[in-house]
């Protein structure tokens, strides 16, 4: 469990130049590291394991980083840091941290210092919190502000597609930030999004995860209903009308609460979901070369799904009044559906008409690793999602499928999260992966080769007669290596692959198209 509340902060150093970060190769620190250097600080760091894109990213910016966490990285530095940011990865035994606290150097957490220097000076503070749909979300609403001339800035935790980047610092008082229940660092046990003070916020669902925090669900209920009491009088919550979990963090809710779903409770809802079939002309982008600043191909306009919007006469005074629309969204899957109404929702609350939400929607590109098309060879497409959490690896094995109706569905499985290599959700994964025709699951991910197996970790073997159980075929291959041989030999023209997993999978997707785009050797006479 976390702490019962966040620490007093700091007061930040009179001169403030030089800042430190350790942990700096992290998405969300280098995100701020790119923050930092925009706004004209001196950034510097340190992190275990530097590796592209991030350290690419670093070093395009001329960010010194160092290798390793040793003592002399900040003992040795000739200009010491005014300030120096700790990554929740740090123990209170890293080598850094003690240096630095022997140099009585001040120490905050990146969510401390994101709300110290970016966030308290926007008068628009949107963050979007749930299990599920956080990074999706975000970057649509930022998407959808960039296009009606509003130039947010934002932090999420993935690249956004139309952007190339997970940050932006734009001139309009607005940021939109992803509000994670994750913990902040050993000397601040609380969630990060406790530091981000919403005015707006989206509750887009609320599951049981991240279980080396957590002790139970009901912990997680707890930290958003603090959350939602937080809330300023005049501020807007928009939550899901379907999550009784939702419901229940909201219902003594200090402001004004709005709700978006696809039953009638909602205000603003969906209905008549109809999924939209990946055309020969998605295919044919996706043969093409992708550049990493260009989009995915996965928010085609011919793709993802088309609903009818109605509004109720309860947001008359945000321009609704009993509107209806129908709607064209470039993004697969119910659950998606679910995160452009809490997108929608949030830009009506802003002031944004809904005609010109509508028009910018269809031009939306995707997230990275959110159901994105890397490309296509020798007629087998090949999708890579972050999925790891049982309900969104079946909500993105549904939303593929209804991409490809007609397809062979191989579902590729890694448990890498914490939450995902325990036996928490061993009767959940069977289910969640069911409706692809082919599964493979490789070995659940361990530190280190020698590392001694968890007692309590999910049980592939298990999880495979499960899934055969259900008339699905499923196998376990241990290594990347494995799955890539054997997808080479049994994948025929017109399947489709879909990898999913917390990491970056040890590189299957990109493998496996290389492997795809070798010429088959035919055999000797």
């Amino acid at each position: 469990m976390t702490a019962a509340q966040r620490r007093t902060t700091p007061k930040l150093p009179a001169k403030l130049e030089h800042i430190y970060i350790i942990g700096i190769c992290g998405t969300a620190m280098g995100s701020l590291a790119g923050m930092l250097s925009e706004r004209g600080y001196r950034v510097s760091g340190s992190d275990q394991a530097t590796y592209p894109p991030m350290s690419d990213f670093l070093a395009s910016l001329g960010i010194d980083i160092l290798q390793g966490y040793r003592a002399e990285n900040i003992n040795k530095l000739i200009d010491l840091p005014d300030l120096v940011v700790v990554g929740n990865v740090c123990r209170r035994d890293n080598p850094e941290v003690l240096a630095a606290s022997e140099r009585g150097l001040p120490l905050v957490s990146l969510p401390e210092l994101l709300r110290l220097l970016f966030l308290l000076q926007a008068e628009h503070r949107v963050v979007v919190s749930g299990t599920h749909g956080k990074t999706t979300t975000s970057s649509l609403l930022a998407h959808l502000l960039e296009q009606n001339g509003r130039d947010p800035s934002f932090m999420i935790g993935g690249i956004a597609s139309d952007f190339g980047s997970n940050f932006k610092l734009g001139r309009a008082p607005l940021f939109v930030i992803e509000g994670d229940e994750y913990d902040t660092a050993f000397f601040d046990k609380v969630p990060k999004f406790w530091h981000y003070e919403p005015n707006l916020l989206i509750i887009n669902n609320i599951e049981f995860d991240h279980a080396d925090i957590y002790g139970s669900l009901e912990e997680i209920i707890e930290v958003f209903e603090k959350l939602v009491r937080a809330m300023p009088s005049d501020g807007v919550i928009w939550a899901n009308a379907d999550d009784p979990r939702v419901q229940q963090v909201v219902k003594d809710a200090p402001c004004r609460v709005r709700s978006f779903g696809l039953s009638e409770a909602a205000e603003l809802r969906a209905s008549a979901l109809t999924p939209l079939k990946a055309s020969d002309n998605l295919r044919e982008q996706a043969k093409r070369p992708i550049d990493k600043k260009s989009a995915s191909v996965t928010g085609a306009s011919d793709a993802g799904m088309r609903f009818e919007l109605q509004l109720a006469n309860s947001l008359a005074e945000i321009g609704g009044a009993g509107q209806h629309l129908e709607m064209h969204s470039p993004l697969s899957g119910a659950h998606n559906v679910l995160n452009t109404l809490a997108a929608t929702g949030a830009c009506l609350s802003l002031g944004l008409e809904l005609s010109a939400i509508h028009a910018a929607l269809r031009s939306f590109r995707g997230v990275r690793r959110r159901q994105e098309l890397l490309g296509t060879a020798r007629g087998v497409t090949v999708y890579d999602d972050f999925a790891h959490h049982p309900s969104a690896v079946r909500e993105t094995v549904r939303a593929i499928r209804g991409r490809h109706p007609e397809a062979k569905l191989w579902a590729i499985f890694e448990a890498k999260s914490n939450t995902s290599r325990k036996a928490i959700f061993q009767d959940a994964y069977p289910e969640a992966l069911a409706e692809a025709d082919e599964v493979i699951l490789s070995a659940p991910w361990r530190k280190t080769a020698t590392a001694s197996p968890d007692p309590d970790a999910i049980d592939i073997p298990k999880l495979v007669a499960a899934l055969e159980a259900r008339g699905c075929s499923a196998r376990m291959l241990p290594e990347v290596e494995q799955i890539v041989e054997h997808l080479v030999e049994h994948l025929q023209a017109g399947d489709v692959v879909l990898g999913m997993s917390g990491s970056s999978f040890g590189n299957l997707h990109r493998k496996l198209l290389s492997r795809l785009s070798v010429p088959a050797t035919e055999p000797s006479p």
